[in-house]
C-alpha cells in the first residue's frame, strides 16, 4: 500500500471515531474537523511552509517543504494521474540538497512555461498549451525532456536577467494563488482528487459512428489445438436465473424490455413475450454493475476480473460502442450517468474503491479519487446541481464536487458526519434540488443531510421506523419522495415537509406519516423499482426487484382503480444447491436455500412449478427408472435433516387454459434421518436401497417401497460430502462415502435380516474401509521443476557443444583447451528441499470409482491440492506392513489438469458414450475433456 492510500484510510478511520464522539452539531462546525489529509510541516522560525504535492490520483498528501531562507516558496504540482507514474518526493532530511532540488525544479518549470507560451509553433509537443491551464500538468516523459532542454540552455537563461525576472514574478503569482487555494480547501475540509488534464480541442476524437466488432471482444470457449472439439460444442440455450440479491440490478430500456445481470451473462427480458436476449461478458468473468443512459440509447456494463472494462452498448442494435479501460483493479460496484448523459461515474470495489468520472464518448478519464477504504455501494450524479455527486456504502456517505481550481478540475469529497446519530451503512439516498441529501439507515428511518451534517432524522408518528429494516432506494418523482424498503413496502412522503423539517427537541427526530403506501406481497424484499415509459400519459406502472426471487409489475397510482401487484417472473433467491434432470423427460428439478423446489421444462424454456417448505433445500435426487419407471419421483433433502419424497405429475385437464401444460408437485412422504443438513443421497444400482448422508456425520439407509422403510444408520469419521454406490458391473456392492477432512470411507451393504432395531437404529456389523488423503502436490511440483531444469540444462549443453564445435572448426580453440576446463554448471547442487503438507487437509470435492479396476477410485481435491485428478486405493493391513507409514494413503497416480490454472474441479460426469468427461470448475466454467479410453459404468 502506498503512502496516499495509507493516509486516506487513516483519515477516514479518524472521521468515524470523531463522529462517534460528537454530541452537538455546533461543536462539529466550531472544531472545524476535516477529512483532508495533512502531515506536520517543519518550522524554521519564520512561519509555516506549504508545498502542493505530486498527485497520484488517490487523494491529496502534503509533504514538508524545503526552506530556501527567503520566505515561503511553493512548488507547482506534477499531475501524473493518466499513467499513474509515481515521482519520488524530495528528501527533506538534507536541507541543502532539498533547497537545491527545489530551486532546480523552479527553474525547470519557469523555463518550460516560457517555452509553452513563446513557442506557438508547438516545439514542446508534450507539454500542455497555455490556455489549458498550469504547465505542471505534464506527462513524466515531458518532464524529463523539459529538464534536458532546460539544462542545455541554463547559462543563457541566467545571463538574460529579463527572462529570469519574468519567471520569478510569474512564480510569485502562482505561489499567491496556490496559497489562497490551499487555505480555501483547508477551511472546507475537502479531499482533492487527481486532475486528469483535458486534451486540446483539436485533438483527434473518436468518430460518432465508430463501433467495435463485439465478436472480437466477446468471451468464447477456448479450444485446445488438435483436440477436434468444435468451439460451439456447448452453447447457452436459456437461463432460468436472475441475480436478484445484487444491488440495483433492474433497469428499463424501453416500454417492453428490462435489463439485468445473471452470473456472467447480461439478460434483456421482453416483459410481454418473456423472450430473453443474452450478452456475454468480454472478460469471461462476472458482471459487476449496469447503468442506462438518460436517452435509453446506450447502456454501460461494468465487469469483474483483472483490470476490468466498462463496455458501452448501443440500444437496440446492441453494438459495442465504447470501451472504457483502467477505471479499477478488480470489479465495478456501481455506474451512473450524469443527467445530461455526457459523463459517466464508475465506482470500483475492493481493493482500490476508485471513483472515476469519464468522458465516456471519448473513452477518457476526467477525474478520479479513492472514494473510501471500505465497500461503496453506489455512486450518483445530483439531478439538479451540476458537478455534484454522492457515494455511499459501509458506515459512510460522501458528498463530492467537481471544482474548477487553479490547478485544474478537481474532485473534492467531504465525509458526512453522523454526530450523535448511530453510524450506519447507507443503501438508499437521493439528492434534493437545494443541495440537501436524504438517505436511509440500517434501522429504517430517513436521515436529512445538510452541509455534511445530519440536520434531522425523520420517523413515523409515535417514533415508529419509516421501514422495518434498511431503505434500499429513495426517489424524487413528480414532486413526491418514494422510499423502497426490504420490508416489502413502498411509501410516498411529502417532499416539502421533509425538505423543511427541523428538530423539535434534543432527540433530533422529526415525526410524520407517509401519504400513501403499498405492501407488494408477503415475504417480498424490495431492492429497487424502475418507472415504465408511456409516451402519451404519465406512467404509473413500475417494475420492482424482489430479492426473494422475482420481478414485479406495480401500479403506484394509489387510486381505487389501481391494479394489484403482479409477479411477472420468479426465480431462485440465493444459492442453488442441487439440480437434476428427469431420466425419461425433458424436465429438471432444483432446490435452493430459499426453501423452494422448482421444476422446469428446459425444452419449452419455462418454469412449471414452485413449492416452498419450512427449511432451505440442501440436496436433490431424481429417482432412476429402476425405482420409478414413469420418472415421477423426486427426493429432496433439507438443511433441517428432513427428506421429502415428491411426485411430479401433469396438472388435471380441467385447469384454466393459461395454466395448461404446467405440472404439480405433490408431497408423498416425509422422514427425518439426520439432525443436521442432508448433504447427499444415492440409490443403489438394484433400486432397493436409498442412502442419505448428513452434516451430522452419519449415513442412513432406507428400504425402497411404498412407503420407504428405515433400515438404520452408520457413523462415519466426519460430515458427509458425497455418496456413491459401486457401478453395476462390479462384483461387489458397496457405498463410497466422501467426508470432510480428506477422508473416504467404503461401507458394505447391511444385511437387513440380521439387524435388530428394537433398541437402536445404529448399524455396527458392517464392513468398513477408510482412506485419508495424503498430499503429494508439492512433491509433484518439485519433480516437475527438476524436470524443467534438466531439460534447460540439456539445451544449454547442446548449445555450448555446438558453439565449441564451431570454434574448433575456425581454429579458435582446441579440444584439449576445453577438456580441462571446469564446468561450473555441472556442479551438483545439494537439494535440501522438503515437501509442504497443508496443516488443514484439502477438501475432497468429487469422487468416482475406476470402472476398470474395482479397488481404485479417483479424487478431485480443492484448495492447495487442486490441479490434479488423483488415483487412490484402499490399503489393506497386510499391504501397509510392506510400505512406509507415510506412504500408505498417498495417491498411486496423479493426472495433471492441463491449462486449468489449478482451479478445482467441483463435479465431474461422463458422456453417454464415455468418450468425454464434463468438468464443472469452481470458478463457474465448464471444461470438456476428450478421453483416450472410453469410461462406461454399465
Amino acid at each position: 500500500m502506498d503512502v496516499d492510500e495509507t493516509q486516506d484510510m487513516e483519515a477516514e478511520e479518524t472521521v468515524v471515531e470523531e463522529s462517534k464522539k460528537e454530541h452537538d452539531e455546533s461543536e462539529n462546525k466550531d472544531e472545524g474537523i476535516t477529512d483532508k489529509e495533512t502531515t506536520d510541516e517543519p518550522d524554521d522560525g519564520e512561519g509555516e511552509k506549504e508545498v502542493p504535492e505530486p498527485d497520484d490520483g488517490e487523494g491529496k498528501t502534503e509533504v514538508p517543504e524545503p526552506d530556501d531562507g527567503e520566505g515561503k516558496t511553493e512548488v507547482p504540482e506534477l499531475d501524473f494521474s493518466e499513467d499513474k507514474t509515481e515521482v519520488p518526493e524530495p528528501d527533506v532530511g538534507d536541507g541543502k540538497a532539498a533547497v537545491e532540488e527545489a530551486e532546480a525544479g523552479y527553474e525547470i518549470m519557469a523555463e518550460v512555461k516560457e517555452k509553452a507560451q513563446d513557442n506557438e509553433d508547438g516545439q514542446l509537443e508534450k507539454t500542455d498549451s497555455a490556455k489549458e491551464g498550469p504547465v505542471n500538468n505534464l506527462e513524466p516523459s515531458s518532464v524529463v525532456e523539459a529538464e534536458k532542454e532546460v539544462e542545455g540552455e541554463a547559462t543563457g537563461a541566467t545571463e538574460d536577467g529579463g527572462q529570469r525576472d519574468a519567471a520569478e514574478n510569474e512564480k510569485e503569482q502562482e505561489e499567491a494563488e496556490n496559497e489562497e487555494r490551499d487555505k480555501e480547501n483547508a477551511d472546507n475540509g475537502e479531499e482533492e482528487s487527481t486532475y486528469i488534464r483535458m486534451k486540446d480541442e483539436d485533438e483527434k476524437k473518436i468518430a460518432a459512428d465508430f463501433y467495435y466488432n463485439f465478436e472480437e471482444f466477446m468471451s468464447k470457449a477456448r479450444v485446445t489445438e488438435g483436440s477436434g472439439l468444435p468451439s460451439d460444442l456447448l452453447s447457452l440455450q436459456h437461463s432460468f436465473g436472475y441475480d436478484c440479491k445484487r444491488r440495483h440490478n433492474l433497469h428499463l430500456l424501453d416500454e417492453n424490455h428490462l435489463l439485468f445481470i445473471a452470473g456472467n451473462v447480461l439478460q434483456i427480458l421482453n416483459v410481454r413475450t418473456k423472450k430473453q436476449t443474452y450478452i456475454r461478458s468480454t472478460s469471461g468473468g462476472s458482471i459487476g454493475a449496469l447503468a442506462v443512459h438518460p436517452s435509453r440509447k446506450y447502456f454501460a456494463v461494468g465487469e469483474k476480473g483483472k483490470a476490468p472494462n466498462i463496455n458501452i452498448f448501443e440500444y437496440p442494435s446492441l453494438k459495442l460502442y465504447r470501451i472504457l479501460r483502467g477505471g479499477t483493479e478488480a470489479s465495478y460496484a456501481s455506474l451512473n450517468y450524469s443527467p445530461d448523459g455526457e459523463l459517466l461515474a464508475s465506482q470500483g470495489g475492493d481493493p482500490d474503491y476508485m471513483l472515476t468520472v469519464w468522458n465516456w464518448r471519448e473513452e477518457k478519464i476526467m477525474l478520479r479519487s479513492k472514494a473510501f477504504s471500505q465497500d461503496v455501494f453506489r455512486v450518483t450524479f445530483a439531478s439538479e446541481l451540476e458537478g455534484q455527486l454522492t457515494t455511499a456504502g459501509t458506515s459512510h456517505i460522501r458528498f463530492w464536487k467537481m471544482a474548477d481550481t487553479f490547478t485544474g478540475l478537481k474532485l473534492q469529497g467531504e465525509l458526512g458526519r453522523f454526530g450523535r446519530t448511530q453510524i450506519s451503512d447507507i443503501e438508499g439516498y437521493v439528492e434534493l434540488p437545494d443541495g440537501k441529501v436524504l438517505s436511509g439507515c440500517d434501522w429504517g428511518n430517513l436521515l436529512l443531510w445538510d452541509g455534511g451534517l445530519i440536520k434531522v432524522e425523520v420517523t413515523k408518528r409515535g417514533r415508529k421506523s419509516c421501514h422495518s429494516g434498511p431503505i434500499m432506494q429513495i426517489l424524487l418523482d413528480e414532486g413526491e419522495l418514494i422510499t423502497v424498503g426490504v420490508d416489502g413496502y413502498i411509501r410516498v412522503w411529502d417532499f416539502e415537509t421533509i425538505d423543511t423539517a427541523d428538530q423539535t427537541d434534543e432527540s433530533g427526530l422529526f415525526e410524520m406519516d407517509p401519504m400513501n403506501e403499498l405492501r407488494v406481497g408477503q415475504d417480498v424484499q424490495l431492492y429497487g423499482i424502475v418507472k415504465s415509459i408511456d409516451e402519451e400519459n404519465e406512467p404509473t406502472i413500475w417494475y420492482a426487484q424482489d430479492a426473494n426471487g422475482g420481478i414485479w409489475r406495480l401500479d403506484l397510482s394509489f387510486s381505487h382503480t389501481s391494479q394489484a401487484p403482479e409477479k411477472l417472473m420468479t426465480y431462485h433467491s440465493g444459492s442453488i444447491l442441487g439440480c437434476v434432470t428427469s431420466p425419461n423427460t425433458h424436465l429438471a428439478a432444483s432446490v435452493g436455500l430459499d426453501h423452494s423446489v422448482r421444476v422446469f421444462d428446459y425444452g419449452q424454456q419455462k418454469q412449471l412449478s414452485e413449492s416452498h417448505f419450512n427449511a432451505g433445500g440442501s440436496s436433490i435426487l431424481w429417482a432412476p427408472q429402476i425405482v420409478d419407471p414413469k420418472g415421477k419421483t423426486v427426493v429432496a433433502g433439507f438443511t433441517d435433516g428432513v427428506v421429502r419424497i415428491l411426485t411430479v405429475s401433469q396438472m388435471p385437464e380441467d385447469i384454466p387454459r393459461n395454466k395448461k401444460g404446467e405440472c404439480e408437485v405433490a408431497l408423498k412422504q416425509v422422514f427425518k434421518p439426520h439432525s443436521k443438513a442432508v448433504t447427499s443421497m444415492a440409490y443403489d444400482g438394484k433400486g432397493q436401497i436409498l442412502a442419505t448422508g448428513g452434516q451430522d456425520a452419519t449415513v442412513f439407509f432406507m428400504n425402497i417401497g411404498n412407503p420407504y422403510e428405515p433400515v438404520g444408520f452408520i457413523k462415519v469419521p466426519a460430515p458427509v460430502r458425497q455418496l456413491l454406490w459401486t457401478p453395476e458391473k462390479f462384483n461387489k456392492q458397496a457405498l463410497l462415502v466422501v467426508c470432510d477432512e480428506g477422508i473416504v470411507v467404503e461401507l458394505g451393504v447391511p444385511d437387513v435380516d440380521k439387524l435388530d432395531t428394537a433398541r437402536t437404529f445404529e448399524i455396527k456389523d458392517v464392513t468398513v474401509r477408510q482412506y485419508t488423503f495424503h498430499s503429494i502436490k508439492s512433491r509433484l511440483r518439485h519433480e516437475e521443476e527438476l524436470e524443467r531444469k534438466k531439460i534447460e540444462e540439456e539445451e544449454r549443453k547442446k548449445k555450448e557443444e555446438e558453439e565449441r564445435r564451431r570454434r574448433i572448426e575456425r581454429g579458435l580453440e582446441t579440444e584439449s583447451e576445453h577438456g580441462d576446463e571446469h564446468d561450473e554448471h555441472s556442479k551438483a547442487v545439494h537439494d535440501d528441499w522438503q515437501p509442504f503438507i497443508p496443516k488443514e487437509p484439502s477438501p475432497i470435492l468429487h469422487a468416482f470409482y475406476d470402472v476398470n479396476e474395482e479397488e481404485y477410485f479417483w479424487l478431485s481435491m480443492g484448495e492447495f491440492d487442486s490441479g490434479y485428478l488423483y488415483k487412490c486405493k484402499f490399503t489393506s493391513p497386510e499391504e501397509k506392513t510392506k510400505i512406509r507409514p507415510d506412504a500408505a494413503d498417498e495417491p498411486v497416480l496423479a493426472v495433471p489438469i492441463v491449462e486449468s490454472d489449478d482451479i478445482p474441479i467441483s463435479t465431474l460426469i461422463f458422456s453417454v458414450s464415455g468418450n468425454q468427461a464434463l468438468m464443472g470448475m469452481q470458478d463457474g466454467s465448464i471444461r470438456v475433456q476428450t478421453l483416450l479410453k472410453a469410461i462406461l459404468f454399465h
